[in-house]
């Protein structure tokens, strides 16, 4: 199940298409680095620690950066 605003990130991404084409255990696995993620940029904003995210990977990573970005109010 993808949160709203992961999906949201994904089309404004444009690869919403890429991460329906990864199997389903690679689906869930992305939706929960993504969950894990925005609880790293939680505490990095409650301390007050800037994060700087980077795209090594392509098109699903984009839209993690992307995502992560939107939802660390950074």
């Amino acid at each position: 199940d993808v949160p709203e605003d992961l999906a949201a990130a994904m089309a404004l991404a444009g690869v919403t298409a890429t991460y329906e084409a990864l199997a389903p255990s690679h689906r869930k696995e992305y939706v929960r680095w993504i969950t894990e993620a925005k609880k790293v940029a939680g505490w990095c904003e409650t301390h007050q620690i800037r994060m700087a995210t980077h795209n090594p990977l392509g098109p699903i990573s984009a839209a993690a950066c992307l995502h992560l970005r939107a939802a660390s109010h950074q």
